[in-house]
């Protein structure tokens, strides 16, 4: 009865997830301007649809096995769901590169943080340098 009910619960998480990545993705595209950033938040939109669905099959999955009584049966679809979770986990991981390298060397903001890094970096060694000498200097 608890596989059941926890079945179900995934089930819906992942219509739920589903629903309010759609929204999430209209409120991206009307807030982003240029084309890089939208065609960004769309292939963001379809890695998430796509795990939220993943998420729902696993739950429907789960509901099921709760209901099987062969073990062959219930073999096969514990099989499944732990496929569904490796292939999940492997696009999780592509999804939160990608939203590392989009957001820390692909977009002007990532750009301009890099710039601004190196800028610090150079007047710290400059005033480093500067106090290096005028210790030399007092002494």
């Amino acid at each position: 009865m608890l596989e059941t009910v926890i079945g179900f619960v995934t089930l819906a998480a992942g219509i739920v997830l589903m629903f309010w990545q759609w929204q999430m993705f209209q409120v991206e595209s009307e807030k982003n301007s240029d084309s890089e950033s939208k065609r960004f938040s769309l292939r963001k939109f379809r890695r998430r649809t796509l795990m939220s669905a993943m998420i729902a099959i696993i739950g429907a999955l789960m509901a099921a096995n709760a209901v099987a009584e062969d073990p062959r049966t219930r073999a096969i679809l514990v099989s499944a769901m732990l496929l569904i979770l490796l292939c999940l986990l492997g696009f999780a991981l592509i999804d939160i590169v990608r939203v590392y390298v989009h957001f820390n060397h692909g977009s002007e903001a990532g750009k301009a943080r890099r710039e601004l890094a190196l800028e610090y970096k150079r007047m710290r060694e400059k005033a480093d340098r500067i106090a290096a000498e005028s210790e030399t200097d007092e002494q």
